[in-house]
């Protein structure tokens, strides 16, 4: 799994290497931010196709470099939810690129796993006041979760937690997720340290 930090401004993607395939997850911002992104893609993983591409929710600034994924033909992986927007998204990206051929829509309802044998992701859908369904991202082998909002680099001990953090850590327990590293959709990962020292705060 790797991290690209800053892929645009103050917004952060994640994709994971699978033995045949690469998954991304979040397309934040413009296509330009997507470019850089793909950039390091295919430095690190020649020749392997994006095949697929995860938004995390529906919000402009989180699916704004969604078309240069379509245009590889990446599958998009959503929630039912989400998935009337993602339909009416590409139509309107057809109506103004005629020759796209547009790919396909995975929903998942609850979890989707992604797994060639050596790395497996978890998508979860995730209830979160930010939105009603938003997908996280969680490699159990790491203990690792891609969070794009609710947990963001200003969470710690000098303030309270939002009602937001509240119940998205909640949801977490519930799912019994062992989270060592948070990746968040803003801002540095969290380190192993700050997410127990946060875990604790969020107890109270």
């Amino acid at each position: 799994a790797y991290f690209v930090e800053n892929a645009s401004g103050d917004y952060n993607s994640m994709f994971v290497v699978f033995k045949d395939y690469v998954l991304v997850v979040e397309a934040p911002s413009s296509d330009n931010a997507s470019t850089k992104v793909m950039g390091a893609i295919h430095e690190i993983a020649p020749g392997k196709p994006i095949r697929y591409i995860v938004p995390t929710h529906f919000h402009e600034d989180h699916i704004g470099g969604l078309r240069a994924y379509l245009r590889e033909g990446a599958t998009v992986v959503t929630t039912p939810g989400n998935f009337r927007f993602m339909e009416m998204f590409m139509k309107k990206l057809k109506a103004t690129e005629a020759q796209i051929k547009l790919p396909a829509v995975e929903v998942i309802a609850d979890k989707r796993r992604f797994s060639d044998g050596i790395v497996t992701l978890d998508l979860l859908n995730v209830a979160s006041p930010h939105v009603d369904e938003m997908v996280v991202a969680f490699i159990p082998s790491d203990g690792l979760v891609y969070v794009a909002d609710g947990l963001t680099r200003d969470f710690g001990p000098w303030r309270r937690p939002t009602t937001e953090e509240r119940t998205l850590v909640g949801h977490f327990k519930q799912l019994g997720l062992n989270i060592r590293t948070v990746l968040p959709g803003h801002g540095p990962a969290a380190t192993q340290q700050d997410v127990e020292r946060y875990w604790r705060l969020i107890s109270q």
